[in-house]
C-alpha cells in the first residue's frame, strides 16, 4: 500500500512540476475559459442564445453576406480579449515586486499551475450546470432513433390534388412575432398596420426544433424536415450540394404545376447556402442585392446586408408588373425583409419612438402592408394568396418579451372558411399548409414531418409536449442524414 502511495504522489509532483514549468497549458485553459464565457454572452446579446444547433447549420455553408461589424464584434469580444487576458495572466509573475509574504512567494512560484486548476475547476462547473452547454454536449450523444421513419410522410406528384389553384406571394419576415400587437407589453402596438389586416391568423405558431433561424426556417418550410446535424459529418459538408436533393418540396410541386417562381431579397442569397437549396428546390428567378444593384440603380444599400425593405418591395411590385405583362398564368413570389434584424438601418426610417428597434418593427410594418395594400389594388389579386409570417422568434435581448411568445402568420385571400385558428405549430407545417391554401391538396395533408394546419391532421407540437419533442428530434437518425444527403450522395 505504502508503494503505490507512494508511486501516486510522484506522479502527481510530476505533473505539478510539469504544468508550472509548461505555461501553455495555463495559457489554453484560460483561453478556453474566456472564450466560453464571451461566447456564451455574445450569443446571448444578439440571438436567442447558445444554439448548437444553428452553429452546427452555419459551420457548413458560405457566409457570403454576413454581416462584417458582427464578425469584427466576434473577434474581438471572443479571440482577441479572451488571448490578451489569458497572455496577461500567465506572464504576471515575470511582474517584480518586492513582496515578502509567503503566500504572494507561493502564488508567483505555482502561478501556472493555479491558473490551469482554476480554469478546469470553472469548466467542470460549466459543464455540471450550465444547460446550454449540456445541450451543445448532447450532440457527441450517439443513440439512434427511428422517430423520422415513423412520422415522415413522403408526397409524390400522385399524391397532388389541384383544385382551383392561386398566385402565391409568399412574405418572410425577419423575427416578427404577433407578441409585437400586445399593448400591454410594450405600451403600444407595434404592428398596427399588420393587424388591421383581414385574413386567417392561427394563434400559436412557434420556433420549431433547428428551424429557429432564416436558413433552417427556409429549409423547413420547404421540405417539411429540419437541417440534419452532426458533429460526425461536418468534414462531409463541404461536398454537399444541396440539402434533400430528392424531395418534392414547396417550391418544386408549385413549379411542377406551370408556376413562375421567384425569390426577392435585399442581401446576398449565397448566404447560408440559400441560393444553392433555393435553386434546387424549383425557384426560377433569383433577385438579391447583386441584381438589383445592376438593374435597380437609383436605389441605395441601407445598411451592411443590403437594401431595405421598402426598397425590396418597390423591386417585388417590379417584377409582378413585368409577370403579368408577361401573361404567365400563375406565379409564386416568395420576398425576404430585413428592416427587424437587430442594428439594422431601413432604407426609410420612421422614427416614431425612443427604441430604434420598436422603430426597426414599425418600419417593416409600414412597409409590408404598404405592398400588400398596392397588391389588393392590382386586377391578379383575386387569384392571388397571400402569406406573411415571421422567419421565427426575434433574437437578441434588444427589446423585453413576455413569458409567451408566438410568431407572427397571416393567410390571405385563401377563400378557405370554417377555420380552426387554435392550432400549435412551427416553420415544417408552413409547407402543406400553404399548398392547400393556393388551391394544391395533398394527400394526408402532409409533407415530410410538416401537416397542414387548414387540415384536422395533428401537427408534432401538438402530438407531443415540446420539450420531449425536441429530445426525439436531437436524436441520431440514419433515415433523416440519408434524406439530407439523397440517394446518391448518401456519406454512408
Amino acid at each position: 500500500m505504502k508503494k503505490q502511495l507512494y508511486l501516486l504522489k510522484n506522479i502527481i509532483l510530476n505533473i505539478f512540476n510539469h504544468i508550472n514549468q509548461h505555461p501553455i497549458y495555463a495559457f489554453i485553459s484560460i483561453f478556453i475559459v474566456l472564450f466560453f464565457v464571451t461566447f456564451y454572452k455574445f450569443m446571448n446579446k444578439h440571438f436567442t442564445g447558445f444554439t448548437p444547433e444553428e452553429i452546427l447549420f452555419f459551420l457548413q455553408t458560405p457566409w457570403t453576406g454576413v454581416d462584417g461589424n458582427m464578425l469584427l464584434k466576434f473577434i474581438k469580444n471572443c479571440l482577441a480579449t479572451p488571448l490578451l487576458i489569458s497572455f496577461i495572466l500567465c506572464n504576471l509573475k515575470r511582474i517584480k515586486l518586492n513582496v515578502n509574504f509567503k503566500s504572494y512567494k507561493f502564488v508567483v512560484k505555482n502561478l501556472n499551475f493555479i491558473l490551469f486548476v482554476f480554469a478546469w475547476i470553472c469548466i467542470s462547473k460549466g459543464l455540471l450546470t450550465n444547460k446550454d452547454l449540456k445541450n451543445f454536449l448532447d450532440f457527441f450523444n450517439e443513440e439512434y432513433s427511428t422517430f423520422y421513419e415513423e412520422n415522415y410522410i413522403s408526397v409524390s406528384k400522385d399524391d397532388l390534388k389541384i383544385e382551383n389553384k392561386k398566385n402565391l406571394i409568399f412574405i418572410i419576415v425577419e423575427s416578427l412575432e404577433q407578441t409585437f400587437s400586445d399593448s400591454e407589453v410594450y405600451g403600444k402596438n407595434l404592428i398596427p398596420n399588420l393587424s388591421k389586416l383581414d385574413g386567417i391568423k392561427f394563434s400559436n405558431f412557434e420556433n420549431g426544433y433547428a428551424t429557429d433561424y432564416t436558413a433552417g426556417m427556409i429549409i423547413g418550410s420547404f421540405t417539411g424536415l429540419p437541417p440534419y446535424l452532426s458533429l460526425r459529418d461536418l468534414n462531409y459538408y463541404g461536398h454537399l450540394q444541396t440539402p434533400y436533393p430528392a424531395i418534392l418540396s414547396l417550391g418544386r410541386v408549385l413549379k411542377n404545376n406551370g408556376y413562375h417562381t421567384s425569390y426577392i431579397l435585399g442581401s446576398k442569397a449565397e448566404f447560408a447556402g440559400t441560393n444553392e437549396f433555393l435553386f434546387t428546390h424549383g425557384i426560377d428567378e433569383m433577385i438579391d442585392r447583386g441584381d438589383i444593384e445592376k438593374e435597380f440603380p437609383n436605389l441605395k444599400i441601407a445598411g451592411k446586408w443590403g437594401y431595405g425593405d421598402s426598397d425590396v418591395f418597390s423591386v417585388a411590385q417590379s417584377k409582378l408588373i413585368e409577370s403579368v405583362a408577361d401573361g404567365k398564368k400563375n406565379f409564386f413570389m416568395m420576398i425576404s425583409t430585413i428592416d427587424t434584424h437587430g442594428n439594422y438601418k431601413p432604407s426609410v426610417p420612421i422614427n416614431k419612438y425612443e427604441n430604434k428597434y420598436e422603430n426597426g418593427i414599425y418600419n417593416a410594418d409600414a412597409s409590408i402592408a404598404n405592398f400588400i395594400n398596392w397588391v389588393k389594388e392590382q386586377s391578379f389579386y383575386k387569384d392571388t394568396v397571400i402569406v406573411v409570417v415571421g422567419d421565427h422568434l426575434r433574437m437578441g435581448r434588444d427589446i423585453k418579451y413576455p413569458t409567451y411568445r408566438t410568431i407572427f402568420n397571416l393567410f390571405m385571400n385563401t377563400e378557405k372558411s370554417s377555420v380552426n385558428i387554435n392550432r400549435k405549430f412551427s416553420q415544417i407545417d408552413l409547407g402543406p399548409t400553404i399548398l392547400e391554401a393556393v388551391g394544391i391538396k395533398i394527400k394526408n395533408d402532409a409533407l415530410g414531418l410538416g401537416r397542414s394546419v387548414f387540415s384536422d391532421e395533428k401537427t408534432l407540437l401538438e402530438k407531443y409536449d415540446t420539450k420531449d419533442l425536441f429530445d426525439l428530434m436531437k436524436k441520431k437518425s440514419k433515415f433523416l442524414k440519408n434524406l439530407w444527403y439523397g440517394p446518391t450522395n448518401s456519406s454512408d
